[in-house]
């Protein structure tokens, strides 16, 4: 007798289907139904595996199971002291965040604040949750190391002269509201450059008449013959791109705070944008006004800042 080895492999189709529901039991959505699937949550949820045999007299056999996946937050707000970012008691764990934590913040009786004089708050990752509220005073800084998430009705604010600084080149998710302050009158023009995205130049001041916001463009004609003018502005303002704005129709001749607040994703990582020069390269000449035109009137460019991180200008200047 010769001993022999079988192997029968099926054919045909499948006689089970797997299902995946997000929470305890099947009642909640059904989020896929292959075999390994990729959850990102944000707090600690249950999922739920149904499989369903079909046998071959018709009947049918369903199996559920459930599994856990954990999210251990390092530092969750609680805000039961005060609303002090610096005051370990309003950690949970006990202990103000270092750059190794993961940090959210949400719903709580006292929002958190970054406050102090030239305080820095310190994060790996930072996620504010719906609802709940987070603002870096002036003056004050906090420096996340990876990522910022604000989800859709949370806010996260920063205000004059204060920073949101990011080490690592990755991408934001929701929307902070950054506000600079400048002292002007109604004639007078700013410089501005966007620290968000997306963000039309026209949100900078709404108050100010279309045809009087602008950007140079180096290589057009201007009124002297030469090249290099003012071009008028009505874009979603490109990061590292700079502008300029007249004060508000509404202001006067006296000089009086104005605000811009602006509301988009953060930029972060390496941005760099274009610059441009005219072509003329040859000698001095009198323009059509009688201003001498030289080969350097065409390399001006407008730039700024592109990140939401106050520069202190004598120390940019000073490098």
């Amino acid at each position: 007798m010769t001993n022999e080895a079988w192997r029968f492999v099926p054919s045909g189709a499948p006689i089970t289907t797997l299902e995946w529901f997000e929470g305890s039991g099947t009642s909640g959505p059904m989020i896929g139904t292959t075999d390994t699937i990729e959850v990102c949550p944000l707090t600690s949820t249950t999922y739920t595996a149904r499989v369903t045999y079909e046998l071959c007299n018709g009947s049918t056999v369903v199996e559920t199971d459930e599994t856990e996946v954990l999210v251990i937050e390092d530092k969750i707000w609680n805000g039961t002291i005060d609303l002090d970012w610096d005051n370990a008691n309003n950690w949970t764990p006990v202990g103000v965040p270092n750059s190794s934590d993961c940090v959210t913040i949400p719903v709580t009786p006292n929002n958190p604040e970054v406050i102090g004089t030239e305080y820095e708050g310190l994060a790996k990752n930072l996620r504010v949750l719906n609802g709940a509220t987070l603002t870096i005073k002036s003056e004050n800084a906090i420096t996340v190391t990876d990522w910022v998430e604000v989800e859709p009705t949370a806010l996260f604010e920063i205000e004059n002269d204060a920073s949101l600084v990011q080490i690592n080149d990755v991408s934001n998710t929701g929307n902070i509201e950054y506000k600079r302050n400048a002292f002007i009158r109604k004639l007078d023009y700013v410089y501005w450059s966007s620290p968000v995205s997306p963000f039309h130049v026209s949100a900078v001041s709404p108050g100010t008449s279309a045809s009087l916001r602008f950007f140079w463009n180096s290589t057009i004609a201007n009124a002297n013959g030469g090249l290099g003018t003012w071009t008028n502005a009505n874009e979603n303002m490109i990061p590292g791109k700079g502008y300029i704005v007249r004060g508000p129709n509404s202001f006067d001749t006296t000089i009086q705070q104005f605000t811009a607040n602006f509301v988009g994703v953060p930029n972060n990582g390496n941005i760099s944008v274009p610059i441009a020069r005219g072509s003329y390269t040859g000698a001095d000449y009198p323009g059509t006004n009688g201003v001498i035109i030289t080969n350097m009137d065409d390399n001006f460019n407008l730039i700024g800042n592109p990140y939401p991180s106050a520069i202190r200008f004598t120390d940019f200047m000073g490098r």
